[in-house]
């Protein structure tokens, strides 16, 4: 019988390693990552082509493809796809950031045979049907006035355009426009540009076995084009200004966002600022959550993040605040960064961070789809398996004279980046 009056006992969680997953080359060397491991008859299947903004002719091409490319191929309609999908319990999802695009096929795996041909379709073959394509320009337009009319994205979107620059690939913003110049033209030139074999790679997980990893190489990684994108990555602009308010919106809350440029994740200071990020605002037990929500009342919600792309990064803080209280809570994010630059860390407060962060990154780890998930952000990011086990490494060893040097290697508040929407 287990006795619930008392708690069971607390375990350090000892071993936190990402195994290394099987690489395999296919026809014309196409990598392809494998992750088995399911209880379940269930098959995950990505495709990822390592393209984005930086190789756009037009603005928002890349975001357009990967949306549009599931909308049906040279002898399939949408619809049709759709309901063989359904008909044998899969789904095929498209994703896209500013680094990739892609898609993923999920199923039974006794279903395979019978999905990969549509989902290689839509790789070799889309057609990006004009009908869908205007519904495309129509709903994104729409979405973007409703977007435009919150502080918090219009606080987001003026803080990458002051860190990267308004013309450069990570910091131009889309606006109504921006649409509206798009041409279908445009989508079918980023994708027979860029969809090419040495831009892709993928990712299979779950239950497999050789003659579906055979099924895959005869008719994806075959018929892929030949080519490799070039990628020319410029060099952000330094900032124009470094304060902007802006109080001219009808609305209860301003937005705060406080940022800076950093760095890929290749940078050696990478993933021990994940740690320090961590302590400064990056979880609930963290400065900013426990003394400007918790303890001065000033917020519901406040964090801090570094978000890393594939050839740049940058940290940000985030907030919304009562208009009353906008230039106290400034202060007081002001006053933690400081803090942790001049006082010592102490050791329990070092340990409850390094103990959430062994938790959250436990659950990464969880099952052959999270592993895959895990793995593919990393290897769009420019990294490989083994920078988790890094990340474990750092955020383990970090030590309170670390964060010391790095918070002042890193987090001038002088030299931070302010934006106030409201």
């Amino acid at each position: 019988m287990i006795d619930r009056r008392h708690a069971p006992p607390f375990r350090e969680i000892a071993h936190l390693v990402m195994p290394a997953p099987e690489v395999r080359h296919l026809s014309h060397g196409v990598p392809l990552y494998c992750i088995p491991g399911s209880s379940q008859e269930l098959v995950k299947l990505e495709v990822l082509f390592l393209v984005g903004r930086v190789h756009e002719d037009q603005p928002l091409a890349a975001r357009a493809t990967g949306r549009l490319i599931r909308e049906g191929t040279s002898g399939l309609d949408g619809a049709t796809i759709a309901d063989l999908t359904d008909f044998y319990g899969g789904s095929i999802s498209t994703t896209d950031s500013m680094d990739h695009t892609g898609l993923t096929l999920h199923c039974l795996s006794r279903f395979f045979s019978d999905l990969l041909p549509v989902f290689s379709a839509l790789i070799l073959e889309p057609s990006f049907p004009e009908k869908e394509f205007q519904l495309f320009i129509r709903n994104n337009q729409q979405r973007l006035s409703e977007d435009l009319a919150k502080n918090e994205v219009v606080a987001y979107r003026e803080m990458t355009a002051l860190i990267f620059g308004a013309d450069h690939p990570y910091g131009w913003n889309s606006f109504p426009d921006t649409y509206a110049a798009l041409k279908r033209s445009d989508v079918q030139s980023f994708w027979t540009k860029h969809f090419v074999r040495g831009n892709a790679l993928l990712i299979i997980s779950g239950q497999y076995d050789e003659a579906m990893i055979q099924q895959l190489d005869d008719q994806i990684c075959k018929h892929l084009r030949s080519g490799r994108s070039e990628t020319v990555f410029p060099a952000p602009a330094p900032p124009q200004q470094r304060i902007l308010r802006v109080q001219e919106r009808d609305s209860l809350q301003n937005a705060v966002r406080i940022g800076r440029l950093l760095f890929d994740r290749n940078h050696p200071d990478y993933y021990p600022m994940h740690a320090v990020n961590l302590l400064l605002g990056g979880y609930f037990g963290s400065r900013l959550m426990t003394q400007i929500r918790e303890e001065l009342g000033l917020t519901y919600n406040i964090y801090s993040h570094i978000d890393a792309m594939r050839h740049s990064g940058y940290f940000y803080i985030s907030a919304e605040v009562s208009k009353e209280e906008t230039q106290r809570t400034l202060d007081e994010i002001r006053k933690e960064i400081i803090r942790l630059r001049e006082e010592p860390v102490e050791a329990e407060e070092l340990l409850m961070m390094q103990r959430f962060a062994a938790g959250n990154l436990l659950h990464l780890l969880d099952g052959p789809f999270n592993r895959a998930d895990t793995l593919k952000n990393l290897l769009i990011e420019g990294g490989t398996f083994d920078d988790f086990n890094q990340l474990v490494q750092a955020i383990r060893k970090l030590t309170p004279r670390d964060v010391q040097e790095l918070a002042t290697r890193w987090l001038d508040p002088d030299l931070l980046i302010e934006v106030v929407i409201g």
